[in-house]
């Protein structure tokens, strides 16, 4: 009986040894997965009273006022069914000292959202004025809800 119970046993062990490589790997995927996951839902722009916060897939800008020279436009890839590749704008950051960074977390696709965006910007901006110049450029105040959907 105690035999048999260990070759039970030892089955079990060699049974549980032989599922290591891909209880490892379905472990590593989900990590990764997760990892993944929480990059994407961090996208995003912060304004405050010290700079821009910029939070891109793969990287963190933070930017001070002084370092901002004007914002203009930008276009962001979009994959969407059957890989067609589309682009969205998006607002670029021009610094003083000529690099450019795109705010992703701003990428839109209508018009009306592309107002909304250049309005909070607006707003925000510690120099009383917009700091935009792209191609919806309409002048200081140009920016103001206009209740469209």
């Amino acid at each position: 009986m105690a035999f048999v119970l260990g070759l039970r046993l030892g089955w079990l062990v060699v049974t549980f040894w032989a599922h290591v490589p891909v209880i490892a790997y379905r472990t590593v995927v989900a990590a990764g997965g997760i990892l993944l996951l929480y990059r994407a839902c961090r996208h995003g722009v912060r304004f405050d009273d010290s700079g821009i916060t910029v939070r891109n897939f793969y990287w963190t800008h933070k930017l001070s006022w002084h370092d901002v020279n004007h914002f203009t436009d930008g276009e962001v890839r979009e994959l969407w069914e059957g890989q067609m590749t589309t682009f969205a704008w998006a607002a670029r950051i021009v610094l003083n000292k000529g690099h450019s960074v795109i705010a992703e977390g701003t990428a839109r696709e209508k018009e009306s959202d592309v107002r909304r965006v250049l309005a909070t910007i607006e707003q925000v901006s510690p120099f009383g004025h917009s700091l935009y110049s792209g191609a919806h450029s309409q002048g200081p105040g140009a920016y103001e809800e206009d209740g469209e959907e």
